[in-house]
C-alpha cells in the first residue's frame, strides 16, 4: 500500500476538503459583502479581517503548546469550530456581530491551522512528505473551489443569508467528523511530560538563524498574498456592479490552478529537493504581481496574472511545512509550526490592512508596495541558496 493511503492521512484530508469548502466564500465575497451590501468601506473589511488573521497568528502560538503537550487530534477539534463562525459572517448585518464573529474566527482559525499541519507532519512520511503536503493543500483549496462557486451562485440566486447559513451548516458538519473518525495521534515521550506552560521553546527556535530566515520566507510573501486576495475580489467585484460570481469564480479558478502547481511542487520537493523550488516561487511571487499592476487595464489579464500569482503562492506554501519538518526536532515541530503560522497570520493582516487603506488611492500602489515586501525574501533566499547545494534553510 503506498505510505499516502493510511487512516490518518484520509480522514485528515476529508476534514480539509469539508473545512475548505465551508469557509470558501469569506476571501472572495465578504469585502464585496462588507461594501455592496453594508455599505461600509473597504477599510472597514479590511479592519475586520486585519483583526481575524492577527488573532489567528496570536492563537497558534498558545496552540503551538497545546499540540506538542495535550495532542494534536484535540488542538485540530477546537480549530475547526471557527469555520461555523466563519459562515455565520454572511448572516449578521450589525458591526458588533461582525466584530464578535470575527474575534472567535480569528482565535480559532490559529489553532486549526496549527493542529491539521502537525497532524499533517504525523500522518506522511518524510520521503513522501513533498507530496504528502501537496494533496495535504488540496483538500483545502478543492473545498475552497468547488465551494466558492456555488457560494457566488447561491448568493446571487439566494442572497448571503441563505448562503452564510449553509455554510456554517456545513462546518458543524466538519466539526463532528473531526472528533468522531480522526484518530488519535500518540505524543513522544519528552513532547507529552512536557508542561504546557513552558514557552522557552520558542526562545531558542528563535536564536536559531535558519529559524529567522524561514520565518522571513513565511512573512513578507503573505504580506503580498494578503493584499492581493484582499484587492484583486474587490477590484473585480466593482468591475462587475458586485455581482459575487465574479470574484467567486475567480478564487475557483485560480484555486484549481494552484492545485496543479501544488502537486507539481510536491513531486519535484520529493525528487529534487527543496532549494529550486523555493528560489523559483519566491522570485516568481513578486515578478507576478509586477505583471498584475501593468496588466489592470485589460480584464484578461489581470485575471491571467492573478491566477499566477495565486499559483505561486500556493507553491510555495507547499514547501514550508517541509522546511518546518527539517528544521525541527520531534519535540519542536508543533512550537516551530505555531510560530510560522503566526508570521504568516501577521503578514495576512498586515497586507490586507494595507491594501484596505492603500486602494483608495489607487491599485496600483497596492501592487507596488506588494511587490517590493515579496522581493526581500526573494533576494534572501537567491543569495542564501543559489550558490550552494543546500536544499533548505535548515542544512
Amino acid at each position: 500500500m503506498h505510505p499516502l493511503f493510511n487512516r490518518r492521512f484520509a480522514i485528515l484530508w476529508i476534514v480539509l476538503l469539508l473545512s475548505g469548502v465551508s469557509s470558501s466564500a469569506v476571501i472572495p465575497l465578504f469585502p464585496a459583502y462588507v461594501e455592496g451590501e453594508l455599505g461600509r468601506s473597504p477599510l472597514f473589511a479590511a479592519n475586520l479581517r486585519m483583526m481575524f488573521f492577527l488573532l489567528g497568528g496570536l492563537a497558534a502560538i498558545p496552540a503551538g503548546v497545546v499540540c506538542d503537550s495535550l495532542g494534536r487530534k484535540l488542538t485540530l477539534v477546537l480549530g475547526t469550530t471557527g469555520a461555523v463562525t466563519a459562515g455565520l459572517l454572511f448572516v449578521a448585518h450589525s458591526p458588533a456581530a461582525l466584530w464578535a464573529l470575527c474575534l472567535y474566527s480569528g482565535l480559532t482559525s490559529g489553532v486549526q491551522a496549527t493542529g491539521s499541519h502537525t497532524y499533517l507532519m504525523g500522518s506522511v512520511a518524510k520521503s513522501h512528505f513533498g507530496i504528502g503536503t501537496a494533496i495535504f493543500f488540496i483538500g483545502h483549496n478543492l473545498g475552497n473551489a468547488l465551494g466558492s462557486r456555488a457560494a457566488g451562485l447561491v448568493a446571487k440566486s439566494h442572497g448571503y443569508t441563505t448562503m452564510g447559513q449553509s455554510l456554517a451548516v456545513l462546518a458543524l458538519l466538519a466539526v463532528l467528523c473531526t472528533l468522531a473518525f480522526l484518530p488519535s495521534i500518540p505524543l513522544h515521550g519528552e513532547t507529552a511530560r512536557g508542561n504546557i506552560w513552558r514557552l522557552q521553546g520558542f526562545r531558542r527556535l528563535l536564536s536559531r538563524r535558519e529559524i529567522r530566515l524561514l520565518l522571513g520566507i513565511r512573512f513578507f510573501p503573505t504580506f503580498c498574498w494578503g493584499s492581493m486576495s484582499f484587492a484583486v475580489p474587490l477590484i473585480l467585484a466593482r468591475l462587475s456592479d458586485y455581482d459575487p460570481r465574479v470574484p467567486a469564480t475567480y478564487q475557483t479558478l485560480y484555486l484549481v490552478s494552484a492545485m496543479c502547481f501544488q502537486i507539481v511542487t510536491g513531486r519535484l520537493c520529493d525528487r529534487f529537493g527543496r532549494r529550486w523550488p523555493l528560489i523559483i516561487s519566491s522570485v516568481a511571487i513578486p515578478l507576478s504581481v509586477l505583471a498584475l499592476a501593468a496588466s489592470a487595464k485589460s480584464v484578461t489579464a489581470f485575471y491571467v496574472f492573478g491566477i499566477t500569482n495565486a499559483s505561486v503562492a500556493w507553491s510555495l506554501s507547499t514547501i514550508i511545512p517541509g522546511l518546518v519538518n527539517d528544521c525541527s526536532q520531534e519535540e519542536e515541530k508543533g512550537q516551530l509550526m505555531s510560530l510560522t503560522h503566526f508570521c504568516w497570520s501577521l503578514g495576512m493582516a498586515t497586507g490586507t490592512l494595507m491594501a484596505g487603506a492603500v486602494i483608495g488611492w489607487g491599485a496600483t500602489m497596492v501592487f507596488i508596495i506588494s511587490a517590493a515586501a515579496a522581493s526581500i525574501p526573494a533576494t534572501a533566499v537567491v543569495i542564501r541558496l543559489s550558490g550552494n547545494r543546500q536544499s533548505s534553510p535548515a542544512e
